[in-house]
Formats: C-alpha cells, sequence, structure tokens
C-alpha cells in the first residue's frame, strides 16, 4: 500500500480548536468541500467517534484515527490535523479513559479492506518515533508530508 497517494497537501492543517467534535466537523466539512465525501459522512463520523472511540496513546503523543463506512466515501484520502493544543479524545478499546491527543488522521477510504490496511499502516507509522517527533515539532505542511514520504520509503 502506497500511503503517500491518500496524503495531499490541502488536506494537512494546523488547527487551535479544542473541542473534539468541532474538530471532527471541521475535518469532515473539509472532506465535502473536497468533494471526497458525501455530506452524509459528517454526521456519520462523529457519531462512529461516539460508539467505538478511535484515540490512541502511543509513547510520543496521543493520536486519533476517526473514520466511518466507506458508503459515505467518494474517493479516498486522509485529511490531517497537527493540533496547537491537545483534545481529549476517548482511548480506543478502553472504558471511556480520555487521553489528551495531538495528531489526527481522518480516513476517508472507500472499503473495509483498505481501511484495515490503512489503520495498520497508520499505527506502524504513529509507532515510528522519528516521524511523530516530525510531526508534533512540524510548523509546515511540507515538514508532515517528508515525514509521512520518509515512512513510506522506509517500510
Amino acid at each position: 500500500m502506497d500511503v503517500l497517494e491518500y496524503f495531499k497537501e490541502e488536506m494537512v492543517l494546523f488547527s487551535n480548536e479544542q473541542d473534539k467534535e468541532n474538530l471532527l466537523s471541521e475535518m469532515a466539512e473539509q472532506l465535502i468541500q473536497v468533494g471526497a465525501v458525501k455530506p452524509s459522512f459528517k454526521e456519520a463520523v462523529i457519531k462512529r467517534e461516539a460508539v467505538f472511540p478511535t484515540g490512541l496513546l502511543t509513547a510520543h503523543a496521543g493520536v486519533a484515527i476517526p473514520h466511518t463506512d466507506s458508503e459515505h466515501v467518494i474517493r479516498p484520502v486522509i485529511a490531517v490535523r497537527i493540533l496547537e493544543t491537545p483534545v481529549s479524545f476517548i482511548e480506543m478499546a478502553s472504558d471511556n479513559e480520555a487521553i489528551e491527543v495531538k495528531v489526527v488522521f481522518m480516513m476517508a477510504l472507500k472499503s473495509a479492506d483498505e481501511q484495515l490496511d490503512m489503520l495498520q499502516t497508520l499505527i506502524q507509522l504513529i509507532q515510528d518515533e522519528e516521524v511523530m517527533t516530525t510531526l508534533l515539532e512540524a510548523k509546515e505542511t511540507t515538514n508532515v508530508l517528508t515525514a509521512i514520504e520518509q515512512f513510506s520509503r522506509n517500510t
């Protein structure tokens, strides 16, 4: 899987949003505006996050990987937010344990297999100390994309 094809410069932004639902809404709206997802994606991803949380605590930072069913997706892409201030997400597979998230990867993918493959790839990516350090210190979109590109070349 070539992860680079899913990451586009215009989909990588920095945010100071501090509310999880507003952040998810903002990211979904961006995906709608670029024609990657149907308008139904926004409500679906927010509802899914409430039922199946996607927060992951790594050795480097909290990360969230919100996504929803492929029926809401027109073309595959991943939106990225590097957060100035951590946002509380519920940890995946926990009993409502909140973690502070600094990086969000919102997946809009076309099939369950594609989602599973990308989840596995993103988990490898967020466990890479060099990549996470670069993402957390990034000041420009190119820093983020370069870190992902270097990770892609090494896997």
